[in-house]
């Protein structure tokens, strides 16, 4: 092989290299756990086992970590997320996101257990300079030297302090010699050190990171995200844990290959949804922002809030946990409760899915027709890993996938004999009427017990509207389902919307949603007439104001619709048309 050849190989390997750092998934920093969420992702991407002492409570773990725990007994109780969505909404969704931020509590437990009793990590971090830039006893000696400059320097940057900092502090006080501080060190010392690290919201630092790898025998690759070179590896035997450092920020990446791409882009899409609908909440003044992370379609957003922005007294673990709590309640009552159906009308759901912000209606996991998975999927530029991407306007909840495909029957199964299984499209007709309630049920909470008229009209209105939808609904799913039995409930259904224009249109956020509903039951009827019906019924704009958000919205799904329109000859005259979209040529 010609030395050009050689030369050409290894300049496209390196360029390979780079764009795939430069493709890195950012990581939730939410506590400081970049590093362990991107180890929990790591395995699940992978599809490798979690350790079988993951949950378990360790002597290193403070109150925080074992009341989660108490919470989180097993990785099996992470499906309490979907299991919660089945039970409030009857669609099971992924929650990714949420499942990897208590991992990450979880997995920094973990790595501080392991190495408690690793005595040559202790030697290590005790005076090897070779491997840890600022040891135990190099500290000791420059604190004793009375450098000022460098003191304020360890403070500021190194864990080790930290955590023995009245040590630290006295040692000037009394003479210090490698023996009697070796002995404080293997004494109290260095768990004081693991105890510090194991506390959320104590950022672990890459030097760190690089020794609990070793010592545990991961195999890593690390490559600086701004140079595209490699930091620092430890090569075994299986896959490799691949991440990129900002070394600005301490803040890690995970590096995706063609195995683990996929899964990747589900965690990617999530998880800039929760940064957007974070952004949203902390930037609504007046309104209570504790209440509003509760309404959240991300379960776990109070915890990604700094400090300052939750109860006193509280912290994102101890707010992590309390809301894990909640739901794990909310299940139990609601299976108790549960009767046929979603609990809608007259449930009392300890949690609610529904949009955060009184201004717009985010639909989780929802993609618009026109804007594919790939746009939510940008990763953070280097220049910061806290910096947000625009990402697109959430959909409707009948998009063009779900209105246009076949539904697979069978898919759910009946809750009781007899009960005909539902299909994907009565499922998210279902999931915007229960937003309809909810949002009702913000504008009774909103209004203070009725002290504030607005919000109490708005309820009022609005939880009347509910109910008769929510009748019409019940009366559709104990039918035969038949064509007359669908235009019925359609019938019924759009004139009650129609009935309510003016109502709907002066309500914030109501519009959005009321366009999910409408586009549901255009959704289910799909295959009960011709899809020029559904593109005619929807251009009409309904009771939408032109040149809105919503409008805009709804045009876009026009768009998309032209292709499903059939030929010329094979048109709907307007008399033929179904009693619904004659409704809707008001």
């Amino acid at each position: 092989m010609s030395l050009s050849t050689v030369n050409i190989k290894n300049t496209l390997a390196l360029d390979q290299q780079k764009e795939r750092i430069r493709s890195a998934v950012d990581i939730s920093a939410t506590m400081d756990n970049c590093f362990f969420h991107a180890y929990a992702l790591h395995l699940m991407a992978n599809d490798l086992p979690f350790p079988d002492d993951l949950c378990m409570v360790h002597e290193t773990d403070n109150k925080d970590i074992r009341d989660l725990k108490k919470v989180i007994s097993s990785v099996s109780d992470l499906t309490l997320f979907e299991d919660y969505d089945e039970l409030t909404t009857g669609i099971r969704e992924d929650h990714l996101a949420e499942q990897v931020l208590v991992l990450g509590v979880l997995f920094r437990s973990w790595f501080i257990h392991r190495v408690r009793k690793n005595e040559k990590m202790m030697a290590m971090m005790f005076n090897d300079r070779d491997n840890v830039a600022l040891p135990f006893y190099y500290l000791v000696q420059s604190f004793d030297a009375g450098e000022e400059w460098l003191r304020v320097h360890i403070s500021e940057t190194t864990n080790l302090y930290k955590a023995n900092q009245a040590y630290f502090d006295s040692s000037h006080l009394k003479q210090i010699t490698e023996n009697s501080a070796r002995a404080f060190w293997e004494k109290e010392g260095y768990g004081n050190y693991l105890r510090y690290l194991n506390q959320s919201r104590v950022k672990i630092f890459v030097h760190e990171v690089e020794i609990m790898l070793r010592f545990n025998q991961i195999p890593y690759i690390i490559y600086d995200k701004i140079k595209t070179t490699v930091s620092s590896e430890y090569k075994t035997d299986g896959p490799h844990l691949e991440l990129a450092i900002h070394p600005g920020y301490e803040h890690f990446y995970l590096i995706p290959n063609e195995m683990t791409a996929t899964f990747l882009e589900r965690y990617t899409a999530q998880h800039q949804r929760s940064l957007k609908e974070r952004t949203e909440v902390l930037s609504l003044d007046g309104q209570n922002k504790w209440v509003l992370a509760k309404k959240s379609p991300f379960l776990l957003l109070a915890a990604t809030f700094p400090e300052v922005d939750l109860p006193s007294g509280k912290n994102p673990l101890t707010v992590m946990t309390e809301r894990l709590q909640e739901l794990k309640s909310g299940l139990a009552l609601q299976r108790q409760d549960k009767s046929e159906g979603f609990p809608f009308s007259g449930s009392k759901s300890l949690m609610s899915t529904v949009d955060l912000n009184v201004n717009t209606t985010i639909v989780p996991m929802v993609v618009h027709p026109l804007n594919p998975l790939s746009d939510l999927t940008m990763t953070v530029g280097a220049d910061s890993p806290s910096a947000i991407p625009d990402t697109p306007q959430s959909a409707p909840i009948a998009t063009l996938s779900t209105v246009v495909k076949e539904p697979t029957r069978g898919v759910v199964k009946p809750s009781k004999p007899g009960v005909k299984p539902r299909t994907e499209q009565e499922k998210n007709y279902a999931y915007a009427l229960y937003h309809l309630e909810q949002k009702a049920l913000e504008f009774k909470e909103l209004s203070q017990n009725g002290h504030i008229l607005k919000y109490q009209q708005a309820y009022e209105e609005m939880d009347a509207l509910h109910k008769k939808l929510k009748g019409f609904w019940d009366d559709y799913l104990q039918s035969d389902k038949k064509k007359p039995d669908y235009e019925f409930f359609a019938q019924q259904s759009i004139t009650e919307i129609a009935k309510n224009k003016k109502r709907i249109e002066q309500h914030r956020g109501v519009g959005e949603i009321v366009t999910n509903v409408v586009l549901g039951i255009l959704g289910i009827g799909i295959f009960y007439f011709a899809a020029c019906s559904i593109k005619w019924a929807i251009n009409k704009h309904f009771f939408f104001k032109p040149n809105t958000q919503t409008a805009n919205m709804i045009h876009s799904l026009i768009s998309d619709l032209e292709k499903l329109t059939p030929p010329q000859d094979e048109a709907i005259e307007d008399e033929n048309l179904p009693f619904m979209v004659q409704c809707l040529k008001v």
